[in-house]
C-alpha cells in the first residue's frame, strides 16, 4: 500500500490518477477516470476517491511532526513525548532522527508479491523494484495489503545474501517476470517506528538491535523495513518507516 505525506496535493493525487488511466487505457481503452481514480484511492488503503480527498484534508489540517516537536509538551503526540520518543544518533552523536520503543509482535503469514535477488550494492534500487511489483500487482487485479517493504541483505545456507523488495496483497497472485507471488512467514517479532531522513536508518536499526538484546531477546536475520511514507512526497525529515526485526526462540 503507498503512503500518503502528512501534508499530501491533491492537485498531485488527480495527476497520479491521471498517469495511472494512461497505462490501464494501454490495454483497456474504454477505461473512464472515475475507475483510476478508485484503483488509486485503493492503492493508498481507502475505498473510493471521495475518502481520498477527505483524507487529504484532513491531513493538511494536522501538524507536521516538525511542527509537533514545536508545540508545547501537553499538545505534542504521545508518541513524539519526552520519555517516549527516543533520538537516534550515528556514530560519532549527531541526531539523525527519533523511533518509538521497541515492541514484541506476533505477525500472520502474509501473500506478497515481490522481487527476491541476489545482493549487489549496484543492483539494488528498490524504487525500480517496487514499480515493477505494482504493475503486476494491478494487471492481476489485486489489491494492496500493506505498504511497501524492503528486507536487508541476508546469507542462504550457501552464503549468498538476498534482498526482497514486495508489496503484501489482498489474496494469492500469480508470478511473472522477475516478480514472484510469495508468503511472507509469519512468527515473532520487534518493531519500532523511525522518523527521519533514510540516512538514519542504519543507525535506528544498531539501536533497535540494542534494545532487542537489552530485553533478553535474540535478533534473527532478515530485518526489514516497511516504508510508511513515500520518498517523492515528503521532507526527508518526515519520513515514517516502519523497523521490523525477527526473533529467534
Amino acid at each position: 500500500m503507498k503512503a500518503l505525506p502528512e501534508k499530501p496535493n491533491l492537485d498531485h493525487l488527480r495527476q497520479q490518477a491521471k498517469d495511472l488511466l494512461a497505462k490501464i487505457r494501454t490495454s483497456h481503452p474504454e477505461t473512464p477516470l472515475a475507475t483510476a481514480q478508485t484503483l488509486l484511492a485503493r492503492q493508498y488503503g481507502l475505498r473510493t476517491w471521495p475518502e481520498l480527498k477527505a483524507e487529504v484534508e484532513r491531513r493538511r489540517e494536522r501538524p507536521s511532526i516538525r511542527e509537533e516537536l514545536a508545540m508545547p509538551t501537553e499538545k505534542v503526540p504521545v508518541r513524539l513525548r519526552r520519555g517516549r520518543a527516543i533520538p537516534v544518533s550515528d556514530a560519532e552523536g549527531h541526531h539523525v532522527g527519533s523511533m518509538t520503543a521497541m515492541v514484541p509482535k506476533t505477525l500472520w503469514d502474509q501473500q506478497v508479491l515481490r522481487i527476491r535477488k541476489p545482493y549487489r550494492e549496484e543492483d539494488c534500487d528498490p524504487g525500480k523494484d517496487f514499480a515493477a511489483v505494482l504493475t503486476v500487482l494491478l494487471s492481476e487485479g489485486l489489491l494492496q495489503a500493506g505498504p511497501p517493504y524492503f528486507t536487508h541483505p541476508h546469507p542462504d545456507r550457501d552464503g549468498v545474501e538476498w534482498t526482497e523488495s514486495g508489496i503484501p496483497v489482498n489474496r494469492a497472485g500469480a508470478s511473472e517476470g522477475d516478480v514472484e507471488a510469495a508468503v511472507q512467514p509469519g512468527g515473532d517479532v520487534a518493531t519500532t517506528l523511525y522518523f527521519g531522513p533514510f540516512s538514519g536508518l542504519p543507525d535506528a536499526h544498531r539501536q533497535l538491535r540494542e534494545q532487542i538484546e537489552a530485553a533478553e531477546l535474540k535478533p534473527g536475520p532478515a530485518p526489514r523495513d516497511v516504508y510508511h511514507t513515500a520518498p517523492e512526497d515528503t521532507d526527508p525529515d518526515n519520513h515514517i518507516t516502519e523497523l521490523i526485526w525477527p526473533l529467534e526462540a
